[in-house]
């Protein structure tokens, strides 16, 4: 079961375009990855960027286990075997495609007896929120059913916990943090006598490792914990800032428990809040600093200077963007737009030779041709999120237009951080390099 050249030029291409689809890329914890058998057990949140995120960090092969409905259509079956996916059909697909599951965890047994890493999705589909959902038993059966078939040699279930500033926007912050490795080795005994209470001890300790790195909100005061959070961060300056929100989410989950009525009532404050700000459309990075008319003049004059350069990408990606939004327009599941978008991004290379082909015909030049083939290749890597240059501006206005409304949310926002008791001091000191990995 390896991997040809083709799949080695294709997997560089994502790593490449991977890197520069998020503004910022933090990790955390790779130390925590051993060698030899090692299942991948992440939170799943986002589609197939989840699974973009474990191989661009993980940056090796990996096998991965996907939702069996995809792979009704033949050609993107053929597709997803290239790219080392293969289906995990669930009861709500008919059990008559359960069957099939065990073709598949045959060959997940023999990548992981072979040394490479195995990627599982243990809570099944995905759903973008702050919680941990129940695991399914797939991943647990798989790792047993390998540890029996060389005892001596443990496999280990490393948990991996995905946080996204923005499940669908341009250019977010993506953190990704491995947890300490869980030895199937410990369970397999208990496994051998008894199958059923093996499989269900070794899901209580994987799920009780996926709890210490999965952003999880405390489920009383749910929506309040989520709504709130990004405006903490932007209060302290930290924006998207993934330390901050953790931090914040960790103390009103213990909150919760030691003092429910304190978190009631800044609930019911913030419910007042929120309603301005949802009528006023009042994004969290409106609170990070004061937008004066000075200011917003400034911004836009700065703005106006640099359109001549984001115009050529944005008409020379056009095309792309209409496709992009033509497709997710018929996607109900915002969870999907983002790797609908990735997808079609991969396939810049083959817009980038329809260019080649047309200004070669048109200017009778090759050497032109491919000097702006060349040129586009390079800027739009990381140029496609200019898509976001008008969207910005437009913020940058709301924010300035609703300046004094901005300045009562400030105040209200701060009354609820003083009420609940929270700040944040920002110690990183303990953090090595090994530790955590943000890479720009």
């Amino acid at each position: 079961m390896g991997t040809g050249i083709g799949y080695s030029w294709l997997f560089r291409w994502v790593l490449f375009l991977h890197g520069r689809y998020y503004r910022k890329i933090e990790v955390e914890g790779l130390k925590h990855i051993p060698e030899g058998r090692v299942i991948f057990s992440p939170n799943h949140q986002n589609a197939i960027m989840d699974a973009l995120a474990v191989l661009c960090t993980v940056k090796k092969p990996v096998f991965f286990l996907a939702r069996g409905d995809f792979f009704r259509n033949r050609w993107l079956a053929v597709l997803l075997h290239f790219l080392k996916i293969y289906p995990a059909y669930r009861k709500i697909e008919g059990f008559d495609q359960l069957t099939q599951n065990y073709a598949t965890l045959e060959l997940a047994r023999r990548w992981l007896l072979s040394g490479n890493p195995v990627c599982i999705f243990p809570e099944g589909g995905h759903e973008g929120s702050w919680r941990l959902r129940p695991l399914s038993k797939g991943l647990f059966r798989l790792a047993l059913e390998t540890q029996s078939e060389s005892p001596r040699e443990p496999v280990y279930i490393v948990p991996v916990g995905i946080y996204y500033s923005s499940y669908t926007q341009w250019g977010a912050t993506l953190h990704i943090k491995f947890g300490k490795p869980v030895n199937t080795h410990e369970v397999y005994r208990i496994w051998k006598m008894n199958k059923a209470r093996g499989i269900n001890q070794l899901r209580d300790r994987v799920g009780e490792a996926m709890q210490q790195v999965v952003l999880r909100a405390d489920e009383k005061f749910y929506n309040f914990i989520v709504n709130m959070a990004p405006y903490v961060a932007a209060h302290y300056g930290e924006t998207e800032q993934y330390e901050v929100i953790q931090q914040f989410v960790d103390h009103c989950n213990r909150l919760s428990i030691a003092q429910p009525e304190v978190m009631q009532q800044a609930s019911q404050k913030f419910e007042s809040c929120y309603a301005r700000i949802s009528r006023i459309s009042v994004p969290p990075q409106c609170l990070v600093k004061e937008m004066s008319l000075s200011n917003f003049i400034r911004v836009s004059l700065a703005r106006l200077f640099i359109i001549p350069f984001v115009l050529p990408i944005l008409i020379y990606l056009s095309p792309f963007l209409l496709v992009t939004g033509l497709i997710n327009r018929f996607i109900s599941d915002r969870q999907f737009h983002s790797s609908v978008r990735f997808i079609l991004l991969s396939l810049l290379p083959l817009w980038h030779g329809v260019v080649f082909v047309i200004i070669w015909q048109m200017a009778h030049s090759a050497l032109l041709a491919a000097a702006i083939s060349i040129f586009f290749f390079v800027t739009t890597a990381s140029g496609y999120r200019t898509t976001g240059f008008f969207s910005r501006w437009k913020r940058e206005w709301t924010c300035y237009r609703n300046r004094e409304q901005i300045q009562w949310i400030q105040q209200q926002i701060n009354d609820i951080i003083q009420m609940l008791n929270f700040t944040y001091p920002y110690v990183a000191e303990h953090k090595t390099r090994e530790d955590l990995v943000s890479r720009y």
